[in-house]
This record gives C-alpha cells, sequence and structure tokens, in this order.
C-alpha cells in the first residue's frame, strides 16, 4: 500500500537521483550527520516523555491540594448590617408574629396537607 502522492514519488525520485552522483566522503558525511541527528532526537524524546508526566502529575497534585486546602478554611461569617440591607422590608413581614396558617401547617404531623 502507497500512501505518497505524486508529488512526494516526483520529489523521491529526483533526490534519489542527485544522492547516486555524490562522492563516497559526501555520502559519509550525510550518513554520519543523519545518525546523530536520530541519536540527539532520541535523547530529547527521552527526558521529554520522562519529566513531562511527572511534571503534569506534580502539578496536579499541587493544584487538588490547594484546592481542598481552600475548601477548609473558615469563611468569614457576613455582617448582619449587610444582611439586613440585602434583604430589605419588601421581603420581611411588616408584623413580627408568624402567620397562623404556617404555624398550623408546622404541627401537623409530617408536614400533612
Amino acid at each position: 500500500m502507497n500512501d505518497r502522492s505524486p508529488f512526494d514519488e516526483a520529489a523521491r525520485q529526483a533526490l534519489d537521483t542527485r544522492a547516486e552522483g555524490l562522492d563516497g566522503a559526501t555520502l559519509s558525511r550525510l550518513r554520519q550527520a543523519r545518525v546523530t541527528a536520530i541519536e540527539q532526537g532520541t535523547r530529547r524524546h527521552r527526558w521529554f516523555s520522562h519529566w513531562v508526566p511527572v511534571t503534569g502529575a506534580l502539578a496536579t497534585a499541587a493544584l487538588l491540594a490547594m484546592n481542598l486546602w481552600h475548601d477548609q478554611m473558615p469563611q468569614p461569617a457576613p455582617e448582619l448590617a449587610l444582611l439586613e440591607s440585602l434583604v430589605g422590608d419588601s421581603v420581611l413581614p411588616s408584623s413580627t408574629q408568624p402567620d397562623p396558617e404556617f404555624i398550623e401547617w408546622l404541627a401537623r404531623p409530617n408536614g400533612a396537607v
């Protein structure tokens, strides 16, 4: 199965034809450069493949620890004056007496209707 396009094949043939005309010393230097490049790429890949997962795991653990620590911090209670100003007069009943129907409903077993 050949996945190469016609352009890829033409480029490959042209490069192969030019490479056949090179002298032995140039071919040797090209092979050495290729081997060196492959080794350097492998070294970089090894470092990358070993340290990136470790770094990611440490960052995840640090974020999780900070999140858990933040959730356990005591939250300050809101000031009573602020709560009263947010509620306003329109929400609170004008009288301090509870609604008799509500008291009756509370007295029923299991809040029956």
